[in-house]
């Protein structure tokens, strides 16, 4: 094993240094600001040739990558790597470029062993990792120097690097791309944390940020219990699928999301992929895969956290009319309070009375086991296609959604009338001519 000088005179590996530099150059490339004067000390100190700064300077590209380049120059000579962080880290270079700093309190303290960064939990950070990498494929918006960085630690090989900088798929799609083959290795993944929410990706890249300082999900309790969940529920859920459809309007990278938290599988996954149907019906083909295998409670869970409905703003009005929802469903009213003759007995108090509005403010002041099922209110719309639902009678204001969903409906003859509130329903029904019926048990109109 080679040994070099580090910090205070220290011997340490050769390989340590080496591996310091692999893991700081986005840093670096990121805080020198100003290749001039930066090129014109690498110089001096003969860590770069003149025909290298030149060769480097003539590059159109951007003065970030520009350095970047000259570090993987200068990690070439490997001898020169004990003098080249003794000349970077000194002071009017730090004052120079104040994002040196972190680089240089690192360097101070001794972190530039590998050692530092291995993890004793991979299962937590295999999982953590996979459900926040849709989350940091959208944060990042530029492949420079994100993928360079995960090859310069070796995470990526080259070809797979190259690969990547060659797709011409939208950013966040080869992003996504990028960590899915980092996930199939066999790595410690808290090192690529590490890597990826470093100090100098938090500037560059404000979303990761945001995914450090997410709450807590405080949906996750608010649908236990829907594996054995009510008819109702399940009618509401319908809606709740259509509405979600509306909101979501992208396949990438929500479909790819439920595959990671394993609500799909990868042949679900290529299947919803090879659809050519509008990007609405594939999305709800996809939430009925989930359906049919009783996930309701992680897909509620896993579409409205916190990421999501930032990331679509008309979830979080679906969200609030499902918790109407669940509240209304815990206090519906048993088959026996619906059908009692003193309920009959008030319809028809109601029905006679001369002052309807009077009536109806009454009316809004009683509990719900009195009026029987209060209106419920929709989600959005049915959107079209094929293997969607029939059109619901459902009515969409402009502004916000408020729309009443009509659970008893008449079966007298060709009549088809739908109403939400069980009085008008009865005095509809004592209009049809004929023998009196038994009144029959309410169904909802909306198919489950």
């Amino acid at each position: 094993m080679e040994l070099v000088y580090g910090h205070n005179g220290q011997k340490v590996p050769l390989e340590d240094l080496q591996w310091f530099l692999a893991k700081s150059k986005v840093s670096i490339s990121l805080a020198v600001t100003e290749y001039s004067s930066f090129f014109d000390g690498l110089k001096e100190g003969s860590f770069l040739s003149e025909e290298e700064s030149l060769e480097l300077q003539a590059d159109k590209k951007s003065v970030h990558q520009i350095v970047y380049d000259c570090l993987c120059r200068i990690e070439e000579k490997p001898l020169l790597l004990q003098h080249f962080f003794w000349h970077l880290l000194q002071k009017p270079l730090r004052k120079q470029y104040p994002d040196l700093k972190p680089i240089y309190k690192e360097y101070k303290e001794g972190k530039y062993k590998k050692s530092a960064l291995v993890s004793s939990d991979m299962d937590k950070d295999r999982m953590t990792f996979t459900q926040d990498k849709v989350k940091i494929c959208l944060a990042v918006t530029d492949l420079f120097p994100f993928v360079h960085g995960l090859q310069d630690l070796t995470f990526l090989s080259e070809v797979e690097s190259l690969k990547l900088q060659a797709d011409r798929r939208p950013v966040s799609r080869v992003i996504y791309e990028c960590l899915s083959l980092i996930e199939k290795k066999d790595m410690k993944l808290s090192i690529v944390f590490e890597y990826i929410f470093q100090e100098c990706y938090l500037k560059l890249y404000p979303g990761l940020q945001e995914i450090l300082q997410e709450p807590g999900e405080e949906q996750v309790e608010l649908f236990v219990g829907w594996k054995h969940c009510s008819e109702y529920m399940q009618n509401v859920f319908q809606v709740t699928k259509t509405g979600i459809c509306q909101a979501i309007n992208e396949l990438f990278p929500f479909i790819y999301g439920l595959h990671d938290v394993g609500l799909l599988s990868r042949i679900e996954l290529l299947t919803l992929q090879a659809d050519k149907r509008p990007t609405k019906d594939v999305l709800y083909e996809a939430l009925s895969f989930i359906e049919q295998k009783n996930e309701i409670e992680a897909l509620c869970a896993y579409v409205f956290c916190e990421f999501y409905i930032k990331l679509f703003p008309p979830l979080k009005v679906i969200l609030r009319r499902l918790k109407e929802a669940i509240m209304l469903d815990k206090n519906l009213p048993s088959a026996d309070s619906i059908t009692s003759p003193g309920h009959i007995k008030k319809s028809k108090d109601r029905r006679d009375s001369p002052d309807p509005e009077k009536h109806k403010a009454a009316d809004n002041s009683k509990p719900l086991s009195q009026n029987g099922p209060a209106p419920k209110r929709a989600l959005h719309s049915s959107p079209t296609g094929t293997g969607l639902p029939e059109k619901m009678p459902l009515v969409a204001g402009p502004s916000d959604i408020k729309t009443v969903i009509k659970i008893y409906k008449c079966d007298y003859g060709h009549c088809r009338r739908a109403f939400s509130n069980l009085s008008k329903f009865k005095a509809h029904k004592s209009k049809h001519k004929g023998p009196k019926e038994k009144d029959p048990i309410w169904q909802p109109s909306i198919r489950p």
